[in-house]
């Protein structure tokens, strides 16, 4: 199961695949964003701010801040304590349902997993529902 709930610590223990690639993602952001930084610098000092540096300049403003999003707004923990947990944020992108845990302290938590059918959905919900967690 994706999510079980440890009765111990009071906490949701959550097995999905951004456990294991967390650290790239965030690598990855870093080094886009520098070089993106870079590129708009190289294309400033030889033309100035016009050709193609405000599409550059652009792209690394979008690239700070995706980067800091995902470092101040994000959360990527494999367990969450309950007391932790304001509500789980359901929504459609796609036709595909997702699902996000909105944390008392205004952080996301990301369920990244794909749902083979409607009963894997309902019984991912109804762990959080046994547990006194809203759905919204």
């Amino acid at each position: 199961m994706l999510v079980k709930y440890n009765s111990e610590n009071n906490s949701f223990i959550i097995n999905d695949e951004i456990n294991n690639f967390k650290k790239i993602y965030l690598l990855l952001r870093i080094i886009n964003t520098i070089a993106l930084s870079l590129m708009t610098f190289n294309h400033y000092k030889k033309d100035g701010f016009n050709g193609i540096t405000p599409f550059f300049f652009f792209l690394a403003i979008i690239a700070i801040g995706i980067l800091i999003v995902s470092v101040y707004k994000k959360t990527y923990s494999k367990e969450i304590k309950l007391q932790d947990i304001a509500y789980l944020k359901e929504h459609t992108l796609l036709g595909r349902k997702r699902f996000s845990i909105r944390l008392k302290s205004n952080k996301n938590r990301d369920i990244h997993t794909t749902f083979k059918n409607y009963e894997e959905i309902e019984n991912f919900k109804k762990v959080f529902q046994e547990n006194g967690i809203t759905i919204k």
